[in-house]
């Protein structure tokens, strides 16, 4: 899309398939997707997205609501004025 910039943040959601779902992982789950956050509260943005929906809502959790990930296709969908 014309004019965007993207800013690829590599590190791990926390989440792992299932894993980050168990609660004797829990704790553990958030530590790893705190130093995403972390990483992504550096860096503002207009919009963060992952193609993983449960990375998505862990950095929401992790995040304690501040940051929301959408899915790349609703960004597009967005991005070309056909929803919210």
């Amino acid at each position: 899309m014309p004019g965007t910039t993207v800013r690829m943040v590599d590190k791990c959601s926390g989440m792992d398939g299932g894993w980050g779902m168990k609660a004797e992982f829990f704790t553990a789950s958030m530590e790893v997707a705190n130093k995403l956050v972390q990483q992504l509260q550096q860096q503002p943005a207009s919009f963060n997205c992952s193609d993983c929906t449960l990375a998505g809502l862990q950095i929401n959790q992790a995040s304690g609501g501040e940051i929301t990930a959408g899915h790349p296709i609703e960004l597009i969908h967005y991005a070309y004025g056909l929803g919210d």
